[in-house]
């Protein structure tokens, strides 16, 4: 009988996941996720049945004293959810464990990809609150039973100001990650990652600096003119095996694509994914587009293609696994690039007429006024004479 081997698996493997995070934002958006996911216990119908609120908040200015505080009044998490975050890895249940963000519940340590330490302090209603203290270099060992974390500490009630819910503060940041934290651009990725989710009514997501506040708000696409397509796609073609056939979608995929009249928002069109941002098109390596430059980056077009849990993102979730789904989507967005191609250039066309009608209503005018001033000068001279 051949001998069975049990693999050793490092904990450095989670620095090196963490590594995939290469823009600090992306970190943020972990817990900020992780408190939206403790959120849909509350979630009902497009309403949340209590006040949700998320707060970041950022504090200090060096490597010594930065620290980002991210705080919800959600669901909150008892001891043994708290253990769970730090013993289970790589075997999320979401259901189990309403916290953690994704399929693997790496994202709890995504802080390592920038900072050194990151305190967890959590609580659920009739219970006091209770803290769990993460640090990078602990995970700097070879075994899995050379790394020691403290068991959840119970802690005073004053550290935490909600009934229930979760607090994380991320703090020694690395210097390279530290000048690149500012809380305009966290509040508009923020607001980008999350803007189908910020429609929800009673969700109130706040960030604060320097006794400066600061509200998150939802996209308003219809604040800007311009054409626009929208469609619900309930199937896709998709080839397996060497043929194609057509597949049903539970959820139908939520399309809408809108050319602005002249005017760049930057906000290029992105795939969302149960409400949240996986990437702007023209940045999903997966996808393989002539077009993705002269279509999807585009200064005139916006918009989002919501495919509600269709796809598997990766572990940094900023992109999908490659499989026959994933070659489904692409295909069909190859298929309406014409689409959008022509009402790029229908707008193009208004804009065209619209200059020139402004340029001869200018010229009109000047036309007028040297008329005018023509008609002076001849009194003026007629009078001399």
């Amino acid at each position: 009988m051949t001998p069975r081997i049990h693999p050793e698996i490092s904990p450095r493997i989670l620095g090196n996941v963490a590594s995939l995070y290469n823009d600090s934002n992306r970190v943020f958006m972990e817990y900020v996720d992780n408190s939206i996911d403790s959120a849909e216990s509350f979630f009902d119908v497009n309403k949340y049945n209590k006040k949700i609120h998320i707060k970041v908040e950022c504090e200090g200015s060096t490597t010594r004293d930065k620290k980002i505080t991210i705080t919800d009044n959600c669901f909150g998490m008892d001891e043994s959810g708290l253990l769970r975050i730090v013993q289970d890895i790589g075997n999320s249940d979401k259901k189990e464990q309403p916290w953690t963000n994704g399929k693997f519940g790496y994202g709890v340590y995504s802080f390592m990809a920038i900072c050194k330490d990151v305190e967890i302090i959590s609580k659920v209603e009739s219970q006091p609150p209770r803290m769990v203290f993460l640090n990078k270099d602990n995970f700097e060992k070879d075994k899995v039973d050379e790394v020691e974390i403290f068991s959840p500490e119970i802690c005073d009630n004053h550290l935490f100001e909600y009934k229930c819910g979760t607090k994380v503060i991320l703090k020694h940041f690395e210097r390279d990650f530290l000048k690149d934290i500012s809380v305009s651009e966290l509040k508009n990725e923020i607001e980008s990652h999350f803007e189908q989710l910020l429609s929800r009514e009673n969700i109130d997501i706040s960030l604060s600096e320097d006794n400066n506040s600061y509200q998150c708000a939802p996209f308003n696409y219809d604040k800007y003119e311009g054409d626009f397509y929208n469609d619900k796609v309930d199937e896709l073609e998709m080839e397996s095996r060497g043929a194609t056939r057509n597949l049903h979608l539970d959820n139908p995929l939520e399309v809408y694509v809108k050319i602005t009249t002249g005017e760049d928002i930057n906000r290029r069109p992105v795939i969302i994914n149960k409400g949240r941002r996986i990437a702007e098109i023209k940045d999903l390596r997966s996808f393989k587009s002539k077009n993705k430059q002269t279509i999807w980056n585009h200064p005139h077009v916006t918009g989002y293609i919501d495919i509600h849990d269709f796809l598997d993102p990766t572990i940094a979730r900023n992109d999908f696994r490659n499989n026959n789904k994933s070659k489904a989507l692409f295909n069909y967005l190859e298929k309406i690039e014409d689409l959008v191609r022509d009402l790029i250039s229908s707008i193009n066309k208004k804009d065209e007429d619209r200059h020139y009608q402004n340029l001869e209503n200018e010229l009109n005018k000047a036309l007028s006024a040297l008329n005018r001033m023509d008609k002076k000068a001849l009194k003026y001279r007629t009078e001399i004479i």
